[in-house]
């Protein structure tokens, strides 16, 4: 087995991933920033030369979503699309 098979973290930057390499560095400098500003996901953007950073959960592993910048909101077509009536 792999180290990147045995990982269960991982990164993307504007939808591509980071080697597992980068990802661990990635989550390393995010987690012990995230020691000292409990919670201040928009300072460590900030800090890291990006506009927004969210830990999220995808198949079964923790990824850290970065963005260079701000992400296209969906068309409102979509959104009436996969709106419950």
């Amino acid at each position: 087995m792999t180290t990147e098979e045995r990982s269960a973290l991982a990164a993307l930057v504007d939808g591509v991933a980071l080697s597992p390499d980068d990802a661990r560095d990635f989550w390393k400098r995010f987690s012990d920033y995230m020691g000292e500003h409990r919670g201040d996901f928009a300072g460590f953007a900030k800090l890291s030369g990006y506009v927004r950073v969210a830990p999220e959960y995808r198949n079964g592993k923790a990824v850290l979503v970065a963005y260079t910048k701000e992400p296209q909101a969906a068309s409102s077509k979509s959104r009436k699309k996969n709106r419950k009536r």
